[in-house]
């Protein structure tokens, strides 16, 4: 079973993103230039608000929230060494990054400014958030 049309000789799940575009019933590509600098390290999409979040390691244009919808500027944050790793949850309405720096980062998703709080203490890079989230 596969996501996408393919020949039934083919038992690879591995895409190229050439291929991608051959995919027109499945898929719809729009490339915007120069989002990040470097390479995305996590990208996550929201269908109830039909946004798309990025991060790289970029210091300028770390993580950004944008609308796919365009009708709104994108949020985008800054931090010193990139962000690694992120996780949003509209609930709660916190973004928690977490970077090469060490520091993980608590921000309100529509402050791009400063983070609402660090939590400093890790000595290596972050590699993954969650938010876990209980109900008593």
């Amino acid at each position: 079973w596969s996501l996408f049309a393919r020949q039934s000789s083919v038992s690879s799940n591995l895409y190229f993103w050439k291929e991608l575009s051959e995919q027109t019933e499945f898929v719809t590509i729009t490339v915007d230039e120069k989002l990040h600098d470097s390479e995305v390290t996590h990208l996550m999409y929201f269908p109830s608000t039909t946004s798309l979040v990025s991060c790289s390691r970029d210091a300028t244009g770390s993580l950004i929230i944008r609308r796919l919808d365009q009708c709104s500027p994108p949020y985008i944050f800054n931090v010193p060494r990139g962000v690694r790793c992120f996780h949003l949850d509209r609930e709660v309405q916190v973004l928690v990054t977490g970077s090469a720096d060490a520091v993980v980062r608590l921000w309100n998703p529509v402050v791009t400014k400063c983070p609402m709080t660090s939590l400093f203490g890790h000595k290596y890079a972050i590699e993954d958030v969650r938010i876990l989230r209980t109900r008593d």
